[in-house]
């Protein structure tokens, strides 16, 4: 690689007027994700163990959830590469907010464990679609360097996932509140991609010249196959 092309492949190309608003958007959404997983992981049993429940009962959800995210991330995988990515993790970032919000009304430990699962699940899912994503939205010579951004920025919100829990817990809310909180990340990150479709970013056509002035191949409009 030249010096020329390691410029325009560089993290600043990202927030190049044709690129910054979907760099901004996907880095919002990427903290959302893992704010809710790492929030989860971190004070699920805790916050079962507040709603009225076992610490060890507490811990059995713990294992329910990431069995239920080893799932996930099998089946929307194999999602991501059959339909539409912006489908898939719109519907993944919704889904698992709707999971979140019944795991704060759950009343038994069946019910919990159920909706453990399928937080698991879906969080994880999410997860896997939205490194799919950035693919999609940023021609092939940026397509690296922005996974890499947005994988990297959203740590901050794996950051401040398990802090955020803490202080909540701090405030002695209901459980119920604390979940809805949780879940509130979860539709941020889902307004946050469907901006970036509805501002009609599209992945860099055939006639964009690529870093070594070559043809960039063909790539999906944005919320298309991969």
């Amino acid at each position: 690689m030249t010096g020329g092309d390691t410029v325009k492949a560089s993290p600043a190309r990202l927030f190049e007027p044709e690129y910054r608003a979907r760099t901004v958007l996907l880095s919002v959404a990427f903290c959302g994700c893992l704010l809710m997983l790492y929030a989860i992981l971190t004070w699920l049993p805790q916050l079962v163990a507040n709603a009225g429940f076992s610490v060890s009962s507490g811990l059995t959800m713990l294992v329910l959830l990431n069995g239920g995210g080893m799932l996930g991330m099998i089946v929307n995988g194999t999602l991501a590469s059959r339909l539409p990515v912006i489908r898939v993790l719109v519907g993944s970032y919704l889904l698992t907010a709707l999971a979140l919000l019944l795991l704060g009304f759950a009343q038994t430990a069946a019910l919990i464990g159920i909706s453990a699962f399928f937080a698991g699940l879906l969080a994880y899912a999410s997860s896997v679609a939205e490194n799919a994503y950035p693919s999609v939205v940023y021609p092939d010579h940026l397509r690296a360097t922005a996974t890499g951004w947005c994988l990297g920025i959203g740590r901050i919100g794996g950051m401040i996932g398990p802090y955020l829990g803490g202080a909540l817990l701090d405030l002695g809310l209901p459980v119920a509140a604390d979940y809805a909180i949780f879940a509130l990340a979860g539709v941020i990150s889902a307004g946050a991609v469907l901006a970036v479709h509805r501002l009609g970013a599209r992945a860099v056509s055939r006639t964009e010249p690529a870093p070594d002035g070559a043809e960039v191949p063909p790539s999906s409009e944005l919320g298309g196959r991969r």
